[in-house]
């Protein structure tokens, strides 16, 4: 119980919320609430957690979608397959405005007593939708990597040397400068 309890705080600190899903009782208890779903029992039927989440998205087809993909029952299904997560976005009236929220749901890492349940977390991605639609616009080729790290390096293990990007503060894309690694060596 005691390690159960310490994977589920590390779990947690990498998620802005997170909610343990029991997809046989079709309950669910929070490990990690967030002002998105503020105000919502600590504990309670999933099912009610899952209505909560569908009044914040505003279109009908999305909120079908909702309840057939993050039922209790289809986690089941999917997850006991060769599937790691399920994720969704959906528009969202989170925000005052146009606002999108990311839903996302995977099996936790084994744990006695976990193997019927689902860990399950929310993220506003808005942002990260304006900055895509953005760079969309402006016919900006985003490596990979920029999602995730502030600068890149380029390094040449043979002679020791490297060539370094910093990824624009705004932004943090990289625009596509070399058209081969060698070149990026050069």
């Amino acid at each position: 119980e005691r390690a159960n309890e310490a994977i589920l705080s590390s779990l947690s600190n990498a998620y802005r919320s997170i909610y343990l899903i029991d997809m046989v009782n079709n309950e669910y208890s929070t490990v990690k609430a967030d002002a998105l779903l503020f105000g919502t029992p600590r504990e309670g039927k999933y099912d009610t957690l899952l209505q909560i989440v569908s009044e914040f998205i505003p279109d009908e087809g999305q909120r079908r979608d909702l309840s057939t993909i993050f039922s209790a029952k289809a986690l089941k299904e999917t997850l006991a397959g060769d599937v790691d997560n399920v994720v969704r976005e959906y528009s969202s009236a989170i925000n005052e405005g146009e606002s999108w929220m990311s839903v996302t749901a995977f099996m936790p890492p084994y744990m006695q007593g976990m193997e019927d349940k689902c860990m399950l977390t929310f993220m506003d991605i808005t942002e990260n939708k304006r900055v895509e639609a953005e760079r969309n616009e402006k016919n900006i080729i985003v490596d990979v990597l920029s999602a995730r790290y502030r600068s890149v390096y380029f390094v040449d293990l043979v002679k020791g040397s490297y060539h370094w990007i910093q990824l624009p503060q705004e932004y943090r894309y990289i625009e596509k400068q070399f058209k081969t690694i060698d070149a990026a060596m050069d």
